[in-house]
């Protein structure tokens, strides 16, 4: 039985196979000789790495390294058996000189072309309160000598103080340690970490300029951008924040947040372009979003 797509999946489809066809001519044999490749040995080497991994650095197509430690999650799988492929919105927002903020970065697969965009005369703040997330986070960041990206522990929210998170299993390379986020929750280890808000964050660091904020948060994206309204006000920066872990109220949240500032939510970044959607359809979850399905939403200012 042919599984039933979701209108985003059928969006996803349709803009992949028109990037493939227009380089179709040029790139047949090569995308045919390395899918048979990989069907073959793809299996094996995720199970490989599952049980041998101890941590190690992982050369990506634009030369770039991430490091990928020796806890393994499902991202980190990822990273060792796939190509990233990288935001193109963050090349046409995150210009030259400019400073963009990278909340929940996890192993970077943001912080670094973030930091590429903005180069050696801009800074890339990444947030990462998971310890062992943050430290790997160091690693990637000195291994690329981006002396430009500062690294910060701390959670961003609603509030400043100290809040109880719990950090997700990685099930050796099964489960998502992405999942992490605020509070005590089933199946994963509590700890304590320090919370600030992106107002206080930005009058801390005196920041002159913000172009660019991706927020990925497991569902409390609204707290971080209630805890940053003056910020976002007086800067205007392009905000990318994921969708698929909150509720219609969190939702409301973040539309009666943003609206009043002028925000337009423009739609949902892929690869190959941007599926349109409007803020009607993010808060009922309305196609192209569903209840079980996670993507990123650009929203910028009009």
């Amino acid at each position: 039985m042919t599984k039933r797509l979701t209108p985003l999946q059928h969006q996803r489809k349709l803009l992949r196979s028109l990037f493939q066809l227009r380089a179709h001519s040029r790139r047949t044999r090569e995308r045919i000789a390395r899918a048979l490749w990989f069907k073959g040995r793809r299996r094996r080497l995720i199970d490989a790495a599952a049980a041998n991994w101890d941590g190690g650095y992982i050369v990506q197509d634009d030369g770039f390294f991430i490091y990928v430690p020796r806890e393994l999650d499902s991202n980190g799988l990822d990273v060792l058996t796939r190509a990233i492929a990288h935001e193109p919105v963050i090349a046409r927002h995150c210009p030259a000189g400019g400073v963009a903020l990278d909340v929940g970065a996890h192993l970077g697969a943001w912080t670094v072309p973030m930091a590429r965009a903005v180069g050696e005369t801009g800074r890339v703040h990444a947030f990462e309160p998971v310890p062992f997330l943050n430290t790997a986070l160091g690693k990637t960041v000195l291994s690329n000598g981006f002396g430009h990206v500062v690294l910060d522990g701390r959670g961003l929210g609603s509030s400043v103080g100290k809040a109880a998170f719990t950090i997700a299993e990685g099930g050796g390379g099964r489960g998502n340690q992405g999942m992490s986020g605020l509070g005590e929750r089933p199946g994963g280890t509590v700890i304590e970490i320090e919370l600030t808000t992106l107002d206080a964050f930005a009058e801390e660091r005196n920041l002159e300029r913000l172009d660019f904020v991706k927020i990925d948060v497991e569902g409390l994206e609204a707290e971080v951008l209630i805890g940053g309204v003056k910020t976002v006000e007086r800067f205007h920066p392009t905000i990318v924040f994921e969708t698929g872990n909150e509720d219609r109220e969190q939702r409301l949240a973040i539309r009666d947040t943003l609206c009043p500032l002028n925000y337009r939510l423009l739609g949902i970044p892929i690869e190959h372009g941007i599926v349109e959607a409007d803020w009607d359809a993010f808060v009922e979850c309305t196609a192209p979003f569903t209840s079980t399905y996670f993507c990123n939403v650009l929203c910028i200012k009009e």
